[in-house]
């Protein structure tokens, strides 16, 4: 996560990383959809102008749709608790 000086006016942006040690395309593919779509669904929680980078893990590829956004969740949880800033 990247945090801004807090006057940023701009929306929170999300990047995802899925190497190939993930799996093959169609499961990085997956893992990258299911990462959109729970950012998506939370993204009034991550402060305005933060950008957030996801690097998904070999284990990501046996994750279900639910551990995902549950992941996720608990990480933007995180960051809106501790950006002073943001």
């Amino acid at each position: 996560m990247l945090p801004t000086d807090g006057k940023s006016t701009r929306d929170a942006r999300l990047g995802i990383t899925v190497s190939k040690k993930v799996g093959t395309a169609v499961v990085r593919n997956r893992v990258k959809r299911w990462v959109r779509e729970s950012y998506r669904r939370m993204a009034q929680a991550t402060p305005r102008g933060t950008d957030l980078v996801v690097i998904a893990k070999p284990s990501a590829a046996n994750a279900s749709y639910l551990a995902t956004a549950e992941e996720l969740r608990r990480l933007l949880h995180g960051i809106a608790g501790s950006c002073d800033r943001c």
